[in-house]
């Protein structure tokens, strides 16, 4: 597994430039940064289905133990970042499109690959799925080995998003201070009532997505001053390796703060360096496809035995991930542009 992490690195660290006045924050860089954690993601996966036991790969174990949930909270924070941008930018039209374009599209593509989880259980793995977990988890509430979780989550800061900006159609900076609040409400409410933690502790990252692009140009000024953007860097990267030890206290306060801290130091970063690279983009955008559905190749050559050689189950877990991303992404595209047509009538 080190050999295919070190390739990924090297093309992270080849792709990397200077950030010029003008790509900080733009969707090509944040599309960038998406692609390079969804690869994380893909890896912390692939770790479920096989035994790595080499000892060149208990260093990438740890590493992986070390982020846990963090490879997730810059999803988050950049949704929220494009929705206060679309808001700001486009008004309340956007907004009253958003039960269609956002809430129903993004239902709608993870139903589609909730069926295809459901065909592989009953008709490949042989493993049954009853009635009472399939419908919970056409909403994300259950799996039935699917990534649900990062879903409900996403639906749920919609649907906030929406009604904070329908409170308060006329003001956006209010609006993003009643999501913040009941997202904080639903934290409380959702660490009570589901296992494990994931469900609760980064959630507020897509908060402080609104906030970011509420304050991006401010944030600017403030950066180009290098000793307050070294200050900042500084001063964050102590809070939180002394939050680390705690991160899991205080119900879901500690991880939330934590990973607000980890998600706007890649903020930070991306400051000072950018990203140049085709693959990190294609990644990016097709983010959904390759998160959702990267499992149904490893459950698949799971079952045939093939995790015992780590490299073929690697390489033909990628390649099959890829190519399902492809094609799902056009039949996802389609189901968009039929959703738009409702909006437009």
């Amino acid at each position: 597994m080190i050999f295919f992490v070190l390739l990924f690195a090297l093309l992270v660290v080849c792709s990397t430039r200077r950030t010029h006045e003008g790509e900080f924050l733009s969707r090509q860089q944040t599309m960038q940064i998406n692609g390079i954690f969804i690869f994380t993601v893909f890896l912390a996966h692939f770790s479920d289905y096989v035994a790595l036991t080499s000892f060149v790969d208990v260093p990438i174990m740890r590493f992986r133990r070390l982020l846990g949930q963090l490879i997730v909270t810059c999803f988050l924070m950049f949704s929220g970042f494009g929705c206060a941008y679309s808001r700001m930018n486009k008004g309340m039209k956007y907004v009253h499109a958003m039960p269609i374009k956002r809430i129903a599209s993004t239902l709608l593509k993870f139903d589609l690959a909730v069926f295809c989880f459901y065909l592989l259980n009953q008709f490949v793995l042989q493993n049954p799925i009853s009635l009472n977990q399939f419908l919970p988890s056409l909403i994300g509430w259950e799996s039935i080995g699917n990534s649900n979780w990062y879903i409900f989550t996403i639906l749920v800061m919609y649907l906030l998003w929406y009604v904070s900006c329908m409170i308060f159609p006329s003001d956006v900076k209010k609006s993003i201070l009643v999501h913040t609040v009941l997202s904080i409400v639903y934290m409380v409410m959702i660490a009570y009532v589901k296992t494990p933690k994931v469900w609760a502790d980064t959630l507020l990252c897509f908060s402080l997505g609104l906030w970011l692009a509420f304050y991006q140009e401010r944030l600017v000024l403030w950066l180009h001053k290098k000793t307050d953007f070294y200050l900042l860097a500084g001063v964050l990267c102590c809070i939180f390796i002394l939050l680390y030890p705690k991160r899991y206290s205080l119900l879901a306060w500690s991880m939330n703060l934590e990973s607000m801290i980890f998600s706007f130091l890649v903020v930070l970063f991306s400051y000072q360096i950018s990203f140049h690279s085709k693959i990190l983009l294609w990644s990016g955008e097709h983010l959904f496809e390759l998160y959702i559905y990267q499992r149904i190749p490893m459950l698949f050559l799971q079952h045939l035995g093939l995790n015992q050689n780590i490299y073929l189950f690697f390489v033909i877990s990628l390649l099959s991930t890829v190519l399902i991303a492809v094609f799902m992404h056009e039949i996802n595209r389609r189901i968009d542009q039929q959703l738009g047509k409702l909006v437009r009538m």
